[in-house]
């Protein structure tokens, strides 16, 4: 029944799968959603809201449904939903709505997620457009990426890329070395791939998009998100087709296409499926490998000694949050507050239950509070980790911000001072 109800909005534009709306000052700040049901079967409506509370944004309707009172939409008919927005401090705002359903005899419940992203501009923003300063580059990979891997794989090779991957590193080889890991990096993730293409899939269209049903996809595609571009060829036909991920609901995927190409498919077809990986995060990573060279980063990268404490290095006498932990965790935060090892990284490690999470929660805590100017990027490995941070750091006296990917779904719990934030 899902794919059978779409949301809609003239007001805004499609962006990796995101609804995307522009307002300005002194202009109508009410966005009309349209609910409607392509299929041939009646869906009622049971409940609508944004995912995560806000100020920001009030949802309405002329039909009680925000009251708990279930809308029936019959086939080829839509419900209209209006979202309230006020400006608020940041120029963009982000949400994700969530609307729940049931079928017409009540067997079947679903739900569709509608992320929407608000940009606030003034009125004097119109006319003017940010110009590109610094064109991102294409770093392709090199013509003969299947001969340096061959010549790589051979144990008594002695080619320049085998030399400068074994070689002591040093600034001089930085960015050719790591632009070489990335190109082979992204061989490996284009060659494995095109070796998940899914063959004989069927693709049924519902109104401008198309729908694809694969067991267990999450599980297969984790790398998958909304944006995404697709290659669909139909089974009697040679030609390849560009498509792009609408939205991912449990296995069923959503595709859109360019108007020009919806009149080349039929309702229902099969298909073959090749995804492709998107290039601009390995494109970003080139450009900062590139600028580590030219932007004087050799002595943050290569630290040759220690310099003196920075003057402005608290007193080491902390007063701590923790007061559980031991002497060893303790000088670790005086000396990450203090300084001690710039402009070399202060490194904690040791292995897992040595309380390395609990000292850097503390030494985060310790430099937010003695060094009022600064701003801290907390990293981690995984989602679970990152979350097990932002828990621990949050109280109503320090603002955090949590990024995380459109596919990751953000169950941690809701507290002052959290604010989520789509990348």
């Amino acid at each position: 029944m899902a794919e059978h109800v779409v949301v809609t909005s003239d007001r805004a534009r499609l962006k990796d799968g995101c609804m995307v709306f522009t307002l300005y000052e002194k202009e109508d700040p009410v966005l009309r959603l349209r609910v409607r049901n392509t299929g041939d079967d009646s869906v009622y409506l049971n409940q609508y809201a944004a995912e995560q509370e806000t100020t920001g944004l009030t949802l309405h309707d002329d039909h009680g449904i925000s009251t708990g009172k279930p809308f029936r939409i019959v086939s080829g008919k839509q419900c209209e939903i209006r979202a309230h927005c006020r400006f608020p401090q940041s120029d963009v705002f982000c949400a994700r709505l969530v609307f729940h359903f049931n079928s017409n005899n009540g067997s079947e419940a679903f739900r569709i997620d509608c992320p929407i992203e608000v940009s606030y501009k003034s009125r004097t923003a119109k006319s003017k457009r940010l110009k590109s300063v610094i064109r991102l580059k294409e770093y392709r990979l090199p013509a003969d990426i299947k001969s340096i891997i061959r010549d790589l794989n051979n144990g008594g090779s002695s080619s320049k890329e085998k030399n400068l991957l074994e070689k002591e590193l040093r600034m001089q080889e930085y960015a050719k070395r790591f632009d070489l890991l990335l190109h082979l990096e992204e061989y490996e993730r284009t060659k494995s791939t095109r070796q998940s293409c899914l063959d004989d899939i069927q693709l049924t269209r519902s109104g401008e998009l198309f729908f694809m049903k694969v067991e267990g996809f999450r599980q297969h595609f984790r790398s998958c998100l909304p944006g995404d571009q697709v290659k669909i060829r139909q089974l009697w036909d040679y030609q390849w087709h560009r498509a792009y991920v609408h939205n991912i609901i449990g296995d069923e995927v959503q595709l859109s296409f360019g108007k020009r190409r919806q009149k080349l498919f039929k309702d229902t077809m099969r298909c073959t499926v090749l995804f492709t990986i998107s290039r601009f995060t390995t494109r970003i990573q080139h450009r900062a490998v590139e600028l580590a060279g030219t932007g004087g980063l050799e002595k943050v990268l290569f630290p040759t000694g220690t310099s003196p404490t920075p003057s402005h290095a608290p007193p080491m006498e902390l007063s701590l949050f923790d007061q559980t932990l031991n002497k060893e965790q303790s000088m670790a935060v005086h000396h990450i507050v203090a300084g001690s090892s710039k402009p070399a990284p202060y490194l904690v490690f040791g292995p897992p239950g040595t309380g390395k999470t609990v000292t850097l929660v503390e030494a985060i805590r310790q430099v937010e509070k003695t060094h009022a100017s600064c701003h801290i990027l907390a990293c981690a490995h995984t989602n679970s980790a990152t979350d097990l941070l932002c828990e621990k750091i949050m109280n109503p006296e320090v603002k955090v911000y949590r990024l995380y990917a459109k596919s990751q779904e953000s169950e941690i719990n809701l507290q002052v001072g959290l604010f989520f934030i789509h990348t």
